[in-house]
């Protein structure tokens, strides 16, 4: 059995790319006479969405990493 951590690191990659959306989206300058182009609301939801997913992937490469570890101690 092989330990697989792409799920896990995919996860990361997808929370982090959630996160550069959202900063862009902060961060992009008004538009004359459109008033506020960016809903800020939205963003800091899917902002702290995205922690939240980061969080938990991090800590499901933590418990494949411990069970590898355990599973290694246990075979020698």
């Amino acid at each position: 059995m092989t330990i697989d951590f792409s799920t896990p690191l995919q996860g990361l990659q997808t929370a982090m790319d959630r996160v550069f959306t959202a900063g862009r989206q902060i961060a992009q300058p008004a538009k004359a006479n459109s008033g506020d182009s960016v809903d800020l609301s939205a963003a800091a939801v899917a902002l702290l969405d995205a922690r939240h997913a980061f969080d938990a992937n991090v800590k499901v490469t933590k418990t494949v990493d411990e069970m590898a570890r355990t599973r290694i101690d246990v075979l020698g």
